[in-house]
């Protein structure tokens, strides 16, 4: 019967290397340490309804430039699974049915140029994003296909 004796690993530090500064660690004990809170982008579902072949990709660069975060862009499908270009109305969904999400939907609705009876809201177990928008025939009216 052996025994085997094990000791804890010696750590190795050479001193003319400096350590690195804890995220926390202020380097100006003086002057407050100055907190930003972390902004979450609105992750936002582009799809098109109309058929209007690369108006998802116009749509997604115009509300990147408003600071959302497009996850996801394509073809509108029902819920057979089919291409559906025959949406007549362009429509905002809240994914998550959320007060808080509501609310950014009507924002984006604002931004978009749509009337708030065009949001709908459903609590989706899983979402690709927390917000779609499905662009319909009537895109060349809205407000954020005029701008450039």
């Amino acid at each position: 019967m052996f025994l085997q004796t094990t000791q804890p690993p010696v750590s190795v530090e050479k001193a003319s290397e400096p350590k690195p500064a804890l995220p926390a660690e202020q380097t100006n004990p003086e002057s407050p340490m100055k907190l930003t809170p972390i902004q979450k982008k609105i992750q936002v579902e582009v799809l098109n309804g109309c058929g209007e072949q690369g108006i998802a990709k116009i749509l997604a660069e115009r509300l990147i430039k408003n600071n959302y975060d497009v996850v996801n862009s394509g073809n509108y499908l029902d819920k057979r699974g089919k291409t559906n270009f025959n949406v007549t109305e362009t429509k905002i969904i809240d994914q998550l049915k959320t007060a808080e999400n509501l609310t950014r939907a009507k924002d984006l609705a604002d931004l978009i140029g749509i009337s708030h009876h065009l949001v709908e809201s459903y609590e989706n177990p899983a979402p690709i994003a927390d917000i779609s928008i499905v662009i319909g025939k009537d895109f060349k009216t809205l407000p954020i296909f005029k701008k450039d």
